[in-house]
């Protein structure tokens, strides 16, 4: 026979999360802003050659064409068109043409061998 339950109106027992979530902080404090440092430390100041190196100085070529060969003219050179070019007469007919002359037959015909 089961027990009456002396205390009808208290729900079941909660079981406490074994895995909470983090809650955010109700009253969070707020943070300090950053301060510059009141002390920085100098980087290292560059200091210039006192005895810099000069680079070669470019000497001028005292004979600038000594180098070049020269120029040798072309043993085959090839005809230019005449820029200028004259006209050409026209060809005229002849004023006295001879006439052709006609074939005359063989006064002394040979008889052709018959095959």
């Amino acid at each position: 026979m089961p027990i009456p339950n002396p205390n009808p109106q208290l729900g079941p027992v909660p079981i406490p999360n074994p895995n909470p979530q983090p809650q955010p902080d109700p009253n969070p404090q707020p943070q300090p802003m950053p301060q510059p440092n009141p002390n920085p430390q100098p980087g290292p100041v560059p200091i210039p050659n006192p005895n810099p190196q000069p680079g070669p100085v470019p000497i001028p070529n005292p004979n600038p064409q000594a180098g070049l060969p020269l120029p040798q003219p072309n043993p085959n050179p090839q005809p230019q068109p005449d820029p200028n070019p004259q006209p050409q007469p026209m060809p005229q007919p002849n004023p006295n043409p001879q006439p052709l002359p006609v074939p005359q037959p063989d006064p002394n015909p040979q008889p052709r061998p018959i095959p």
